[in-house]
């Protein structure tokens, strides 16, 4: 048996200074998400390029991006979504959810505005009387 999957580890600094493991997460984190979209690079280059001292290009920002998560909840909005807003990002991870806040997938919406962006999200409806 065997498989690949990502981790996110979670860690925090003690008043000694050491660094211990907070807590371990299946799937990337939505901030992780929202940096690797939107920087143009995955979480795992940046933290490499910063431990071993490579610069990391400055991207001027030109757009506005949300990152709305998606939960067990919203699935089945989300996937009526993905058929009718097919010029927004969505990506669903291959995840069986063990509790309510797992986050199955995201969705990504750029553009000018985030108050724009915001209310396209809210005239779907995506939040309210979820199952």
């Amino acid at each position: 048996l065997s498989g690949t999957t990502i981790l996110s580890i979670q860690v925090k600094m003690g008043n000694n200074g050491i660094f211990y493991v907070d807590g371990v997460n299946q799937l990337p984190l939505v901030q992780q998400q929202f940096s690797s979209a939107f920087l143009g690079h995955s979480m795992s280059e940046i933290l490499v390029r910063v431990a071993t001292g490579l610069p990391i290009e400055y991207k001027e920002i030109k757009e506005e991006m949300i990152i709305v998560p998606i939960y067990e909840s919203m699935m089945e909005k989300a996937s009526l979504l993905t058929l009718l807003k097919p010029q927004w990002d969505f990506e669903f991870f291959q995840l069986t959810p063990k509790r309510p806040t797992d986050v199955l997938g995201v969705i990504r919406l750029r553009g000018a505005s985030s108050v724009v962006l915001l209310r396209e999200i809210e005239v779907t409806d995506l939040f309210f009387n979820v199952q």
